[in-house]
């Protein structure tokens, strides 16, 4: 008996340390072994990484693996300029709504709705929100939430000082909600708890949570890490 080969399912992400990425990646993990389809990671305008599987360096390079690749299904995400691969009947577009953005997310979906076979929203207010963009096709956005990965036991110790705290991704304030840290901080520093604060990423607020921590009367210990790759998360993950 002869097997079917299994249908790709292309993601396109980049080499930095991102919500995407991370979602991207555990969803690779989660579909090893899946026997109809291959969860494929393209690198795109990133440096090179052992860590998936397709690297492109701008659109028409992009294009041509797809094209060679095909038939498949293809989620660009945030690279609008790779939606245009749709226009091959052999290319299935998923166009994922990440946030409740419309200059991130509603705007750009609604403009290239044409080229995208179907539309998977991470809640139930991106949803409402994306059809009330492209209500034609309201019945073809699916609500999926980005799940979270938590082992059965965890082989940690919570007694360990100082407390270790990590941020990794944007530095932004409208949709990661960084400045939290500056009251949990200044709630530590009240009760006299060590901690140690590590932040992986760039994002607009950076100088913004740096002044906010600065502001609390105490040592602050804030190791900033600066845009990375993802291959080091795993470790810092572990760390914290």
């Amino acid at each position: 008996m002869t097997m079917a080969k299994k249908i790709p399912v292309v993601i396109a992400t980049g080499n930095i340390v991102s919500g995407v990425t991370s979602w991207a990646m555990e969803l690779r993990r989660a579909f090893a072994g899946h026997p109809r389809y291959e969860i494929l990671l393209l690198n795109y305008k990133g440096e090179k990484s052992g860590g998936f599987d397709l690297h492109a360096s701008g659109p028409e390079e992009a294009a041509d693996l797809l094209h060679r690749a095909s038939p498949l299904a293809f989620v660009p995400n945030y690279h609008w300029s790779l939606y245009m691969a749709g226009m091959d009947p052999r290319i299935r577009i998923v166009g994922i709504c990440h946030a409740d953005s419309a200059e991130e997310y509603y705007d750009p979906l609604a403009w290239y709705e044409p080229l995208i076979s179907t539309f998977v929203a991470v809640s139930p207010e991106c949803a409402a929100k994306l059809a009330g963009r492209i209500p034609a096709r309201a019945g073809e956005i699916a609500v999926l939430p980005c799940a979270v990965v938590v082992p059965g036991t965890l082989q940690r110790d919570y007694r360990t000082s100082p407390v270790r705290l990590l941020h990794a991704g944007r530095i932004v304030q409208k949709q990661k909600r960084v400045m939290d840290f500056v009251p949990l901080a200044e709630g530590l520093c009240g009760r006299g708890v060590d901690y140690i604060l590590d932040i992986a990423g760039e994002g607009p607020d950076l100088d913004r949570l740096k002044n906010g921590l600065a502001a609390i009367a105490a040592p602050n210990p804030l190791r900033i890490h600066g845009r990375n790759q993802p291959d080091p998360l795993p470790v810092l993950w572990r760390a914290h």
